[in-house]
């Protein structure tokens, strides 16, 4: 399958609230406390614009940020949801069985969309739900889901997680016709604890704080572990296709299966929430001067490079226009009308000939 990019090139810029943390060599660090606004801002990447940011549903110390750079979590920073306290989080693996629940009759205590996916009735819902707009036809964001659900309780506890999005060209069977795009890579199968663990789609799983890695949660605990989840996946990345220009709803939640008890907990990737930009550059086949970047008639063609930020597994094709006062066929000669992106590839160039 071959993606088609028509586009007219421009730039969007986002500001994202910047968090500081202590850096810990090996520690995971948290910071609760923020609004809605600022956990939907801190996803904001290439190419997407937010709105409509709604009040976050989750109990109180359920979420905030994180800094993962010196743990094994395979996430530098983003926000963490969670069905218990983010604090919680924190390693070292020590714990078999830590829990952080809440009652607060201000908080919905469950979910019916995640209840479509759970075994049996959530509790301690937490939920962050926002308006995104993409400039691109593919919206991704990159996470990792864990719990202390790990691997004592697979098939009897299956604390759920989603990513729901809706808006158009989509039509699932949860709320306002969304769908869960947070599946197991390359299917339609949902990433929970019964889906991803030791025996079930292992390679996306890590047995976090087992020294001989035999995910026996009564093992004793690893005391270079970084994280307190007795397993977590790999990173995950979700993706689905849209409409450019057109705005969605996406609703992040996560809560515990059946019981109060155990926590988990989702990391998104900061700036992760993205679409994959073209961006433009110019050059030419003079290069002996630097910084010289003007076609000459006759003399000197010019070079356009196209390129985005991530290799795509397809090959994309980018028709463009060209303005200004030369002619095509009078002044320049281009060889095509688009250029292709091959697949696994991040640029392409087009050369520009120019006629004496």
């Amino acid at each position: 399958m071959i993606k088609n990019y028509k586009i007219l090139f421009s730039f969007l810029f986002v500001l994202v609230g910047l968090f500081s943390f202590q850096q810990t060599q090996a520690q995971l660090e948290v910071t609760g406390g923020l609004t809605n606004e600022q956990l939907a801002e801190v996803l904001v990447g290439n190419g997407v614009m937010i709105s409509n940011i709604q009040e976050v549903t989750c109990p109180e110390g359920a979420s905030g940020v994180f800094n993962g750079e010196f743990t094994n979590l395979g996430l530098d920073e983003g926000i963490l949801l969670t069905s218990g306290n983010i604090n919680n989080a924190i390693g070292p693996n020590d714990d078999i069985g830590v829990t952080g629940t809440s009652m607060d009759p201000d908080v919905p205590n469950s979910d019916p969309d995640l209840d479509m996916i759970a075994i049996a009735g959530t509790n301690d819902a937490c939920i962050l739900q926002f308006d995104v707009t993409p400039f691109g036809d593919t919206l991704t964001f990159n996470y990792v889901f864990a719990s202390e659900e790990y691997t004592f309780y697979v098939d009897q506890f299956n604390d759920v997680f989603a990513f729901f999005i809706s808006g158009p060209g989509i039509d699932g069977p949860f709320s306002n016709n969304a769908i869960n795009i947070a599946l197991i890579p390359g299917t339609d199968i949902p990433v929970t604890i019964n889906n991803i663990n030791n025996e079930d789609n292992s390679e996306y799983f890590v047995c976090n704080g087992n020294p001989d890695d035999t995910c026996n949660p009564y093992d004793p605990a690893d005391i270079n572990s970084t994280i307190e989840y007795d397993g977590f996946t790999t990173v995950l990345t979700a993706t689905v296709p849209v409409i450019p220009c057109e705005t969605y709803t996406l609703k992040l939640a996560i809560a515990d299966d059946l019981d109060n008890a155990f926590d988990s907990g989702v990391f998104i990737e900061a700036k992760s929430l993205s679409v994959n930009v073209i961006s433009i550059s110019a050059t030419t086949t003079f290069t002996t001067v630097e910084g010289f970047d003007n076609t000459v008639e006759g003399c000197v063609d010019g070079i356009i490079t196209f390129a985005i930020d991530e290799p795509s597994e397809e090959d994309i094709i980018v028709e463009y226009t060209l303005g200004g006062t030369a002619t095509e066929g009078l002044d320049y000669t281009i060889a095509t009308p688009s250029i292709i992106i091959p697949a696994g590839s991040t640029t392409a160039d087009l050369e520009i000939t120019t006629i004496e």
